[in-house]
């Protein structure tokens, strides 16, 4: 089970009656006198299980000071001390009776005379260093199933009245199957993240026409430490009643299968495990009939029960949004809230050409007016491969100071841009603002790696790309088209590496210039 810590106490604290008594020992202690509150957030914690609470402390003479979480005492209290000369180290367990909850639990301590009593002469000692150690609640998944209703469910739980989320932690494994959208509906401070971006796998589905993660109108909300990739669709799988090889082309018969050149299948249940797995079709003889590579040397025919299976397709792994009608009617949303601060972090996204985009920062795609603020987005060591349009899409005049670091994005073979900043809004105009890449790699984009127009008034800042295999590094489109009320486009280019496909283009700016 997964566990978290947090720190609630950094500094000395000395509690008693006599300001000074620690002059000789620890002359700069702060004096808080005999008693204190310490607040304190234990994120996705589960209540249910025991705790831990670890400190130093300092000359504490007996035990009958008061030492509370939650209104409750702790067993066994604040520990005495063998010698004032030392400190010591302490461990307390906390339990589930203390009902630790994610945000504003209370440490209490009370500084008592010999008999317990607030009277007299109080115990003079030094508190420091207070952590607390917990057990995280994690998403009780199973591997190879479909998430989709559970994980919303989960998510849609933690949100408070006010539209206040909280963090859910994912376990490690899977595949965990999405067939749908995970939503997150105009909410604040909610976040999904797993156990590393090699060791949380999602697959996708679903339909194509959807987002696997949509963000409508949140606020610092994010995900962070998984994979997604997209995998076989549910429902159009086609029993393989024959599979052969010769050389490196298999062949398979389907009746019916419905399959095109191009297009990617899944290939389950050979015995012999190169058969298997994604693959590209190569020819469609006729209607019963497909060939597709194979790699090393598995030998003909394969056996087993075998079945191919058409590829799910994507719209895009995550979009940020202002729907044009706010969820104003339900009391688990934030009132009047724009896009804003939202985080990807630790993802790795492989699209394999079967989604159009990686991440869209986009207008309402429903509406033709601009819906406010969708900004200062930050992604940061995230890697997005296999996009057959745009690695990240800036629609509109608004997405200013987006950041992204430490990021990898590659079209492959797929891909025409790896920034794209000119993509019209629904009412057919060209608009686009700032924003920042910092220490990233940009490779293999058909078209151009950062694919703008006319700048919004911000200044598009690129510091530290390596750029290989794409014909041109900086494309600006569109000049005339652009409404946009500044006549100018501010670039900042520094440090960039740009190894170009042939014919070498390194910056384009078609049409009139100034």
């Amino acid at each position: 089970m997964a566990s978290n810590f947090t720190v609630i106490l950094f500094q000395r604290q000395h509690f008693g009656h006599q300001p000074g008594t620690f002059n000789d020992i620890e002359p700069s202690v702060p004096f808080v006198g005999p008693t204190k509150d310490f607040s304190f957030d234990c994120l996705n914690v589960d209540p249910g299980q025991t705790a831990f609470l670890m400190f130093q402390s300092r000359d504490v003479d007996h035990q009958r000071s008061v030492f509370r979480i939650n209104g409750i005492a702790l067993f066994g209290g604040l520990p005495a001390s063998p010698s004032r000369d030392t400190w010591n180290g302490n461990i307390l367990l906390i339990e589930p009776h203390h009902q630790l909850r994610e945000t504003d639990n209370v440490l209490h301590l009370e500084s008592r005379n010999s008999t317990g009593g607030s009277g007299g002469d109080i115990d003079d000692f030094i508190i420091d260093n207070v952590v607390i150690e917990y057990k995280t609640r994690a998403a009780p998944f199973t591997e190879g199933t479909d998430v989709t209703v559970q994980l919303n469910a989960m998510l849609a739980a933690l949100v408070r009245d006010g539209g206040w989320g909280g963090r859910l932690l994912l376990p490690q494994g899977g595949p965990f199957y999405l067939s749908n959208t995970i939503n997150f509906p105009q909410i604040a401070g909610q976040e999904l993240l797993g156990q590393g971006a090699r060791a949380t796998r999602f697959v996708w589905r679903g339909p194509s026409d959807l987002p696997a993660f949509d963000f409508n109108r949140c606020q610092d909300c994010g995900l962070g430490h998984f994979s997604l990739e997209v995998g076989e669709r549910v429902g159009t799988d086609k029993s393989v009643s024959s599979l052969t090889k010769s050389g490196a082309i298999a062949t398979a018969i389907a009746t019916d299968h419905g399959f095109t050149v191009g297009q990617f299948v899944y290939i389950l249940g050979a015995d012999q495990r190169a058969y298997n797995g994604r693959h590209v079709v190569t020819t469609v003889p006729n209607a019963n009939t497909f060939t597709y590579e194979v790699r090393g040397l598995p030998p003909p025919p394969a056996t087993g029960t075998i079945v191919a299976l058409q590829a799910a397709t994507l719209l895009t792994a995550v979009r940020f949004y202002n729907s044009e009608i706010p969820l104003t009617d339900d009391p688990k949303v934030v009132r009047s809230q724009l896009s804003s601060k939202n985080f990807i972090e630790r993802v790795f996204i492989k699209l394999d050409g079967q989604a159009q985009d990686g991440v869209q920062i986009v207008w309402d795609p429903t509406s033709t007016e601009e819906l406010g603020k969708n900004d200062h987005h930050r992604l940061t060591d995230v890697q997005i491969q296999g996009y057959t349009d745009s690695g990240i899409v800036f629609q509109g005049d608004q997405p200013q100071d987006c950041v992204f670091d430490h990021c990898i994005i590659q079209g492959r073979d797929w891909g025409q841009y790896g920034i794209n900043a000119a993509r019209p809004t629904s009412d057919g105009v060209y608009r686009t603002v700032g924003f920042f890449f910092r220490d990233g790699t940009i490779m293999e984009n058909q078209i151009a790696d950062i694919f703008t127009c006319r700048n919004y008034g911000d200044t598009l800042v690129v510091d530290g790309v390596h750029s290989e295999g794409s014909r041109r590094f900086f494309d600006m489109p569109n000049y005339d088209q652009d409404v946009s009320p500044i006549d100018s486009e501010s670039v900042c280019l520094k440090n960039v590496k740009h190894h170009a496909a042939s014919p070498t283009i390194m910056i384009s700016s078609p049409g009139p210039t100034r």
